[in-house]
């Protein structure tokens, strides 16, 4: 184990412990959920229906508090098709979006036919879109340098291999 490992695992066993003993011990579950990332947990839209900003954003920060694998794992349980699933989708994408640019992207796509959104989810929503868009037009731009140094680089190789060539050729 890593040194930065243990510290997470030493402060994850003090968060756990600090809501222990702040609960009073009443709520071992919820203790475990919030350092854990219990896949099976109730996905917010299961627990609130119609979610204000506060209770989404409270629900991002639980999931951005757990480690990237337990994100990933959580994920890997979850099918952007359902509207409780690609809304979680969205709020555990956005903890690390240059991660999950597809997996977000794919998620609103599927929330769009959904329209009774209360106005915190809508409002998520959009800054999650617009998170979304600017993502794809960095990853297009990305993509047309990428093309351009190939080809700068395929460019500079005809050039040298014309050098290379011509001095090959010429007369000592």
């Amino acid at each position: 184990m890593t040194a930065l490992n243990s510290r997470k695992v030493i402060f994850s066993l003090g968060v756990a412990l600090g809501l222990l003993v702040q609960s009073g011990c009443k709520n071992l579950a919820l203790v475990t959920n919030a350092v854990g990332g219990d896949p099976n947990s109730p996905l917010l839209l299961e627990r609130v229906p119609s979610p204000d900003l506060a209770d989404i954003l409270e629900q991002r920060d639980k999931h951005c508090q757990r480690s990237k694998e337990a994100r990933s794992r959580r994920l890997e349980h979850m099918s952007s098709k359902q509207r409780a699933e690609a809304f979680e989708t969205i709020m555990i994408a956005s903890c690390e979006p240059d991660y999950y640019p597809g997996v977000m992207q794919t998620a609103l796509q599927s929330l769009r036919k959904y329209q009774d959104w209360s106005w915190g989810a809508q409002s998520f929503i959009t800054l999650m879109q617009d998170v979304s868009d600017s993502q794809q037009r960095m990853l297009a731009y990305n993509q047309k340098l990428k093309l351009k140094l190939e080809q700068t680089i395929e460019a500079i190789g005809a050039i040298e291999e014309g050098i290379n060539q011509r001095t090959e050729e010429s007369p000592k």
